[in-house]
């Protein structure tokens, strides 16, 4: 964790009552910082707990759902929806939660039940506004759509790494975005391709990841993660664009995402 993101959050939770006051404050305030994305793919599981946490410490850090109970005390900005929801009840004071929800049933669900919610956003349906995945950004390759600079309401990503993560990386101020555990199914794509497009598997997790909330467990199907392997040449493309540059941990050395995204170690 950054030392000034205490201050951050401080600021933000008793200056700002209104999300978009909340998120002008937050433009560049992490600018030149690289960002450390974590998600839930199986690949987290292959470094130690004690080595992450020591190795992201001092770097900027973004915990995606349930990484955030390996790295919790490292984390900077924690992102949660209620796909696969765990219970947060013991979440860092100093950390900055971030929701995003599609229903606004949801909204008072996460006010009465949960500690923490410092921003929050609405995703909508591209197109016709139906809950059909050719109205996600990762199926139009409407990147152009992601900048905050476009307005709070979030296109569907599929995914809270399109949704939200790398969004705000850019609206911060960093030019390089680093993803740990973004497997896309890794060595189970084969196994995808091979199902209805509109099946699915239940989603490959890293070890330690638990739901406490059983209505909440979702399968993700074939369409949904081989639209989005396939539209990484474009994210890559458009990122470069705007002079932001995207890498992906891999050491499984079986991560789909395109050729042109650069493979590293930790």
């Amino acid at each position: 964790m950054k030392q000034r993101t205490k201050e951050i959050r401080n600021h933000i939770t008793s200056e700002y009552s209104e999300i978009k006051d909340r998120l002008g404050y937050l433009k560049n305030k992490y600018e030149g910082e690289t960002a450390y994305i974590c998600a839930t793919g199986p690949s987290f599981s292959h470094y130690k707990t004690d080595f992450l946490k020591s190795f992201l410490k001092d770097k900027f850090v973004m915990s995606i759902k349930q990484t955030y109970d390996i790295i919790g005390e490292v984390s900077d900005f924690h992102f949660i929806n209620f796909c696969n929801l765990t219970n947060y009840s013991d979440l860092n004071e100093d950390v900055i939660t971030c929701w995003s929800v599609w229903e606004q049933s949801q909204i008072p669900v996460i006010l009465n039940n949960f500690p923490k919610c410092d921003l929050l956003f609405d995703v909508h349906k591209l197109g016709d506004g139906s809950p059909n995945l050719d109205n996600t950004v990762a199926r139009t390759n409407q990147f152009d759509l992601l900048p905050f600079e476009k307005g709070l309401s979030r296109p569907w990503g599929p995914g809270v790494m399109y949704e939200v993560c790398i969004p705000l990386a850019m609206w911060l101020g960093c030019k390089e975005i680093i993803t740990i555990g973004w497997d896309l199914y890794g060595d189970r794509v084969e196994e995808l391709k091979k199902l209805d497009e509109n099946k699915g598997l239940v989603h490959n997790y890293f070890e330690e990841h638990n739901v406490d909330y059983e209505n909440t467990k979702t399968k993700v199907n074939a369409k949904e993660i081989l639209g989005t392997i396939n539209s990484t040449g474009e994210l890559k493309s458009w990122l470069d664009s705007h002079e932001v540059d995207i890498k992906v941990v891999d050491p499984n050395y079986d991560n789909p995402t395109h050729e042109s995204i650069q493979r590293v170690l930790l």
